[in-house]
């Protein structure tokens, strides 16, 4: 028994919207070596005309012709006497593909032989097995030069076998065990990330990497064609289980090893790479938009982010739930494909940092990240007011809560050392919070911001409490005088980055007394921070590619503070 064709047509079968079935089909095509020139998204709202995607590919004998497929999924996946007969049923698609003629500007495309194909991933039921095939022998009457086809259910499940799951999603055992692990266990409390990443791990690794230049081998181009399909096999399960949560994070988590590869074979200049890398880039950025379309009606409401069945754990739930949103809404909306869909970015921003309090409260010191991430947000939209209000709040949630409940942002960034100190009420062994990366940040964005009054407040403030103020700084930089001491040579910063939490770098301690050994004035701060504005810098070939937002993603999903290149580049 073929078990790998009936774990993909169980697959098939279980695409129960036309639209998922039109997305897997392109790629089956692309996995088969056919030329696309037409699909449904590109003719959403006008008449297909038994068009739903037009291709040239070869035919069983290897002879190059022109085909027309017309798709069926969804409620229409099983073929009946009823859809064929109704309006805009088969027989009319059928008659529509034949006789109204598509023009292209392809070469020599009126002159390639047709091929009209039904495509459906169901069966032909009752007698309309009968009905379709007397239809098709009268238009092989009236069409002598066109081939008529119908591939069903079983036609499908062997193609999507033999062209694009058998060969590398199914082929290899452990690959194929990661597959299933991931998608039973998807919606469930077991975390299956490791599992996730191994089945990534093991689809690029499969081969050693040894093309130079010159045209992508075709064993390439598959291989990458199945991230894209595991995105989106991703994505539908999650929006079965109505849990697009669930698919951000994964394909977030796909995207970052997928470019640490590129990273790691030295691919980042390579257009033709770049091309399938996108794909998982836009299929992303499509997740996150509608993940953003579904939760931000809700979530711009006072206390939207409040979970009301969370228990004693919102009191620590709540706020990293909408650290951790913020962020994925506001990388989305960095980006074009979320800005055109949400016109109205800097007040849904605003919406969520006034109606979620919680935004500007900072329970851990890693949460400097996503309140890096709303003030440069605000300051790239011309908002500085915005970005100034919010770096205030922060720092007052802070000191207020130093003064009333002597507690303070964790360094040390493990949530259940959180947990401990709210249940107990007294802070755990290894809750450390007498330095700080996040006031380190603050206090550098008070010149940034031009606002002496709150660079005196913290000034004062960490003095007072014996804070030390600091930033992180990897040892790679362009003027690094501590090359010697990174540990991971294995891998350069960036793949550091896109692979795991970077600790390659050391503590910088940030001075706020002068050589007088007084409270350093804001001018003299001002100053040394200029002259010492460069003094880590880096060339990203992250940057260089032109992805330069994605290295955002990196340092959140492995929770590494922003370096600050990162803030000074304003100076």
């Amino acid at each position: 028994m073929n078990t790998n064709k009936i774990f993909v047509r169980e697959y098939l079968e279980s695409l129960t919207e036309k639209n998922e079935l039109n997305v897997v089909f392109g790629f089956l095509l692309e996995a088969m070596g056919f030329k696309i020139l037409t699909t449904p998204s590109e003719n959403l709202g006008l008449k297909e005309y038994g068009k739903d995607i037009i291709a040239i590919g070869k035919d069983e004998s290897g002879v190059k012709k022109k085909f027309y497929f017309e798709l069926k999924g969804g409620q229409d996946r099983h073929i009946n006497e009823n859809s064929l007969i109704k309006q805009d049923g088969i027989i009319s698609s059928i008659q529509d593909a034949a006789f109204v003629d598509y023009n292209t500007i392809y070469p020599n495309f009126q002159n390639l032989e047709l091929v009209i194909v039904i495509v459906h991933n169901g069966v032909l039921k009752g007698n309309a097995s009968e009905l379709l095939n007397g239809f098709l022998k009268k238009m092989i009457k009236i069409c002598p030069e066109t081939k008529f086809m119908r591939w069903g259910i079983e036609e499908l499940s062997l193609k999507f076998t033999n062209h694009l799951f058998g060969p590398y999603l199914l082929s290899d055992d452990s690959i194929r065990k990661n597959l299933n692990r991931v998608l039973i266990n998807l919606d469930s409390v077991q975390d299956v990330t490791a599992d996730f990443k191994e089945l990534i791990k093991g689809l690029l690794n499969q081969q050693e990497w040894s093309n130079k230049r010159g045209a992508i081998p075709r064993s390439w181009k598959l291989r990458f064609k199945s991230l894209k399909l595991i995105g989106f096999i991703i994505y539908r399960e999650s929006v079965s289980h109505n849990n697009l949560a669930t698919a951000e994070k994964h394909i977030r988590i796909l995207l970052l090893d997928y470019w640490f590869w590129i990273l790691k074979n030295n691919l980042e200049k390579r257009k033709a790479v770049h091309k399938y890398f996108e794909e998982v880039y836009s299929l992303y950025l499509y997740v996150l938009t509608e993940y953003g379309q579904r939760t931000l009606e809700i979530a711009i409401k006072k206390d939207g982010l409040y979970y009301p069945n969370g228990g004693a754990y919102e009191q620590i739930g709540y706020t990293l739930r909408t650290h951790n949103y913020l962020s994925n809404i506001i990388f989305g909306f960095n980006n074009s494909l979320s800005k055109s869909a949400n016109p109205n970015t800097v007040e849904i921003i605003s919406l969520l940092v006034t109606n979620n309090s919680v935004s500007r409260r900072t329970l851990l010191d890693i949460h400097s990240l996503s309140i890096l991430d709303i003030i440069l947000f605000f300051k790239n939209n011309n908002r500085d007011d915005l970005a100034i209000q919010h770096l205030k709040e922060v720092f007052a949630y802070i000191k207020f809560a130093k003064e009333t409940s002597n507690r303070f942002p964790d360094p040390s960034n493990n949530p259940e050392n959180l947990v401990k100190y709210f249940v107990n009420g007294e802070k755990p062994v290894f809750y450390i919070d007498d330095t700080s990366l996040l006031l380190g940040m603050l206090i550098e964005l008070t010149v940034v911001l031009d606002l002496p009054e709150y660079f005196f407040q913290i000034r004062d403030f960490s003095i007072k409490y014996d804070i030390d103020l600091a930033l992180f700084i990897p040892h790679h930089g362009k003027k690094s005088n501590s090359l010697n001491l990174i540990e991971d040579t294995e891998n350069d910063l960036e793949e550091q980055l896109f692979s795991k939490s970077v600790t390659d770098g050391y503590q910088l301690n940030i001075s706020l007394k002068n050589n007088k050994q007084e409270p350093i004035s804001f001018v003299e701060f001002k100053k040394n921070l200029i002259d010492c504005k460069d003094e880590f810098s880096y060339k990203y070939r992250t940057d260089s590619s032109g992805y330069e937002l994605i290295r955002d993603l990196a340092h959140f999903t492995f929770k590494t503070p922003y370096f600050p290149d990162k803030w000074r580049r304003f100076l």
